[in-house]
């Protein structure tokens, strides 16, 4: 889609044009109104289809869209760096495309975020190009904000429904994302977010979070018989973190590359960019696409599959100052 920042749909208008980087890899930022506070105060959805009926509801669109998240099996981490901290993240999955959203709400931070379109589409199809941005927003993977607060969401093994029902407003495995990119400064304020919400997932999955801000502070977020549960750490991949009878039951060889990734944190004090690229690809594992957040630059390196040589860095660049378009 050939666009210009004069272009608007849905409360939002475009910054940068859709920017096709590969046949599966695409860009675009936006800024505006997304609803996602009208969405909060309407209690949020405790299903995937609730969250796709809102996302209909401001669209205006026709009946038959889709709202899907299905297996992961990731790894990622913290690293320290001179300037003060990057998180790398791979998403390990079938193949699937990518689109990097940079997103300015009017009421939250900015933030980067990754999505699989194939998880937002039409029954028939993609969605066209006006309307995908919207969605998208909804569905974040991984991502980080202007005060360099980074989450993602990583596959645990099957069996342990998640499913809160305490009288909170409710959010789903992306919602929360959404909900930590556009509210939170911190890790803390993260966590208070999360206890404020009752979370499910409806698609058999179990998952955990890793949530780390600008300051170093990294933990991973657990529901043991939808308890909330936080370990402190700088790494996940696919198995339990928390102490007790689930500890180490894992999928997809997570002990092995979580291993990997915590020798090379004891092995390397103080990482580069391409440092932490390198050796996100010793844990490759299907990954369709690998994240770094620079949590004190606030810029983001994207590569699609197994490019680890020439990763894109993604426009425009975040400030910790609120950015009015």
């Amino acid at each position: 889609m050939n666009s210009s920042s004069s272009d608007s749909f849905a409360g939002i208008r475009l910054l940068a044009p859709f920017t096709r980087v590969t046949e599966n890899f695409s860009t675009v930022a936006c800024a505006g109104d997304f609803g996602f506070d009208r969405f909060l105060a309407e209690g949020g959805a405790d299903t995937e289809d609730g969250t796709y009926d809102f996302i209909r509801r401001i669209l205006n669109s026709p009946e038959g869209l889709r709202f899907c998240v299905e297996g992961m099996g990731c790894s990622t981490m913290q690293a320290r760096s001179r300037d003060g901290y990057l998180f790398g993240r791979n998403f390990d999955w079938g193949d699937c495309p990518l689109l990097m959203l940079t997103a300015f709400p009017e009421d939250g931070y900015a933030s980067y975020s990754s999505v699989n379109p194939d998880f937002v589409s039409k029954r028939s199809g993609p969605l066209e190009p006006s309307k995908l941005p919207i969605a998208a927003y909804y569905a974040p993977l991984d991502g980080m904000n202007q005060q360099g607060v980074c989450i993602s969401v990583n596959l645990l093994p099957d069996g342990m429904e998640l499913k809160q029902s305490t009288g909170k407003p409710h959010l789903t495995i992306t919602t929360a994302i959404r909900l930590i990119l556009d509210k939170a400064a911190t890790t803390d304020e993260a966590l208070n977010l999360l206890r404020q919400y009752d979370l499910s997932t409806t698609t058999g999955l179990t998952v955990h979070y890793l949530i780390s801000d600008a300051k170093g502070r990294s933990v991973c977020v657990e529901y043991i018989h939808n308890q909330m549960s936080v370990v402190e750490t700088a790494v996940m991949t696919n198995h339990y973190l928390t102490p007790g009878p689930y500890f180490g039951q894992a999928r997809n060889n997570s002990i092995e590359r979580y291993g990997i990734l915590s020798d090379y944190l004891a092995s390397t004090p103080v990482s580069e960019v391409g440092e932490v690229f390198s050796a996100m690809a010793k844990v490759f594992h299907g990954t369709q696409w690998t994240a770094v957040y620079d949590q004190s630059a606030l810029t983001a390196r994207v590569c699609h599959r197994d490019s680890y040589g020439a990763p894109i860095t993604l426009t425009p660049t975040l400030s910790r100052e609120k950015t009015v378009f």
